[in-house]
């Protein structure tokens, strides 16, 4: 058995093998240090938590306001609901009429949950999300056509009145009133091969972050007040694009 490593003890992360600080480790994985108050333990493996019921990696979930949590197939239509009490479901599957199937995007927003395929925006009422008959019945599957239809992302941020959406080097934005939603495909461009990767509300404002290509390491940091024709200010970043913003307090990273 091996003894347990008390914090007080442990020195942190070394520069290499042959040097340290006592207690410190060269490579560290796996630990646990925050279950056992003082002690660092072994972290216990992941279970899955659907078992069989997920059979596809979905890299978009949301939870809805009932407290459900929905996750979306990044391969296929498949959307699967995570009801409050944690019991898994596939509810639907998603058709679209052009692009790929898979989701690239997803949020809820004045009453419905939007989410995007590669060509394609679609969307059902909060009232009638709980089981998949009610997603057969009051899914409207191609609601709105995205312009570009890029491949990979979709972001969406709901920012004053509207549900804004990423989509290539397009803001596309949902609007209206309750019930009666319209769709604005080009609400603002930007300069190509820029493509919108991740997006964040920012006081009255949007933040866009940019992504080119895998081996490009050039993007930008745009902020738009929504309402202007073009964006207020662009900063060039020399990274392999923005792949997330980071809040914290009053702060976005």
């Amino acid at each position: 058995m091996l003894k347990p490593i008390f914090t007080g003890e442990f020195g942190g992360l070394s520069n290499s093998k042959w040097s340290g600080l006592r207690g410190s480790f060269y490579r560290l994985v796996g630990i646990d240090a925050h279950s056992q108050p003082g002690i660092l333990s072994v972290r216990q493996k992941l279970a899955k938590d659907s078992g069989t019921i997920v059979t596809e990696l979905c890299k978009v979930s949301i939870t809805a306001s009932s407290g459900e949590t929905f996750w979306f197939s990044s391969t296929s239509g498949k959307i699967w609901r995570r009801s409050t009490a944690g019991s898994w479901l596939l509810v639907y599957t998603t058709a679209p009429a052009a692009g790929n199937a898979g989701c690239s995007g997803a949020g809820e927003y004045d009453g419905y949950i939007y989410w995007a395929t590669e060509s394609r925006l679609h969307r059902i009422p909060i009232a009638h999300i709980a089981t998949a008959s009610d997603w057969t019945s009051y899914a409207e599957p191609n609601w709105a056509a995205f312009s570009n239809g890029d491949a990979d992302f979709h972001p969406m941020v709901k920012q004053g009145v509207s549900l804004f959406i990423g989509d290539g080097n397009y803001v596309a934005e949902v609007s209206g009133a309750t019930g009666s939603h319209t769709f604005t495909a080009d609400a603002l461009d930007i300069r190509q091969p820029h493509r919108i990767k991740t997006m964040v509300a920012y006081g009255i404002d949007l933040v866009l972050g940019t992504f080119i290509h895998e081996n490009v390491n050039l993007c930008s940091v745009i902020r738009w007040d929504t309402k202007s024709e073009s964006w207020s200010v662009s900063d060039s970043e020399k990274e392999n694009g923005i792949n997330d913003f980071i809040k914290e307090r009053n702060y976005h990273y």
